[in-house]
């Protein structure tokens, strides 16, 4: 889809070892990596092609396992929040004006999924 030129910022947020390596590659020279996702087992990168191509990796985690987790396992069982969260699904082309610009305006009222 980019011509081969990969993609300028790549976000993880399955922790999947398989998906964690494909959007390292995916990334282009220069780009990002935006590691959000928890691996669930070691992850295999191929880190001298992402060395020279001078690619980043950031992680980042916006949650404290020990104090969220309970607290949204807690509210999941025991009101309808998990009936009540919505989702909608865009394309890629509208990811920006659709999914990210509304999170930065702090107006996201929905999950994202983005149809690939």
């Amino acid at each position: 889809m980019t011509g081969g030129r990969g993609v300028d910022v790549a976000i993880d947020a399955t922790g999947v070892p398989e998906t964690i390596a494909q959007a390292l590659a995916s990334v282009c020279r220069g780009g990002r990596l935006l590691q959000v996702g928890i691996p669930v087992a070691p992850v295999r990168l191929v880190l001298d092609t992402a060395i020279v191509q001078e690619k980043d990796i950031v992680t980042t985690n916006g949650q404290i396992c020990s104090i969220d987790l309970p607290n949204a396992l807690e509210l999941l069982s025991t009101t309808d929040l998990a009936q009540r969260i919505s989702y909608r699904v865009i394309s890629l082309d509208a990811l920006v004006e659709e999914g990210l610009m509304p999170l930065v305006e702090h107006r996201a009222t929905a999950k994202v999924v983005v149809a690939i």
